[in-house]
């Protein structure tokens, strides 16, 4: 008798003795969700799986009001748990960037976007102070590719990867001018569009202003980035009369050839 209130004084002992694991959490997709270590994310039913933060691994990230070479980062590690299968990640943080690191997950992006609390100069933090910010998205299908010496079209926003080197990128941001005649009229001037498309090449983004339609006076329908042109052949839909064309109508055709 005496050895088995022992071992349940001993049983007590050690539960008391040992962290509380945080209760679970609901998320849904689409909205930043906040997890403590130990704790775990349940996802909605058709979702299908969870998300546990395990441990942070590492924290390098410049304490606030201290100037440093970099600013560092916060690496954690998580469990995404689905049924019996667990399958354990490694993300970071970097606060320069704004966003974290992302892992993808049968169609869908989990993505560590904030990580507290802020670190400071002469204090640590203790693990069980640290909080994670998350995000799950669904997985964006792959961009379309630009082929080269192939028209391909550009709606308002868009932006296309280049399939030869995907460094590079091509955009339709506005149109500035469009005065080509309506259909239907007689004009003295055939009219021109002018736009304003940006070529990115990996994180540098220039914007360049292009012209389709009479050239006669400047402008140019073409320029040249890297080892290639790109050039502005046409635009849709033709103008009316009486209507104004609404800026998220218009698309583009473009062609991106090798330079000559």
């Amino acid at each position: 008798m005496r050895s088995l209130f022992g071992l349940l004084g001993l049983l007590l002992f050690v539960a008391g003795c040992s962290k509380p694991v945080p209760l679970p959490t609901q998320f849904s997709l689409g909205l930043p969700f906040s997890v403590k270590i130990g704790q775990t994310a349940l996802g909605p039913e058709a979702l299908g799986f969870s998300i546990r933060f395990d441990k942070m691994k590492a924290d390098s990230r410049c304490p606030m009001g201290v100037k440093c070479i970099t600013a560092g980062k916060a690496d954690m590690e998580l469990s995404i748990l689905k049924g019996d299968t667990r399958k354990a990640v490694l993300l970071s943080f970097t606060t320069t960037q704004g966003i974290g690191n992302v892992t993808e997950f049968e169609g869908y992006d989990i993505r560590v976007v904030g990580v507290t609390p802020f670190k400071q100069e002469n204090k640590e933090i203790s693990p069980e102070q640290y909080v994670v910010a998350i995000s799950v998205t669904k997985t964006k299908p792959p961009a379309p590719q630009i082929k080269l010496d192939t028209p391909f079209t550009l709606g308002m926003g868009e932006r296309l990867l280049l399939a030869e080197n995907a460094e590079y990128s091509v955009g339709l941001d506005s149109i500035i001018e469009d005065s080509r005649c309506a259909e239907g009229l007689q004009c003295i001037w055939a009219g021109r569009v002018v736009a304003a498309f940006s070529i990115q090449e990996g994180k540098q983004r220039n914007p360049v202003k292009l012209l389709t339609g009479d050239l006669s006076k400047g402008g140019s329908g073409s320029v040249d980035f890297g080892p290639y042109t790109l050039v502005f052949q046409s635009v849709t839909p033709a103008k009316s009369d009486s209507e104004p064309i609404p800026d998220e109508a218009y698309k583009a055709t473009m062609l991106v050839r090798k330079k000559e």
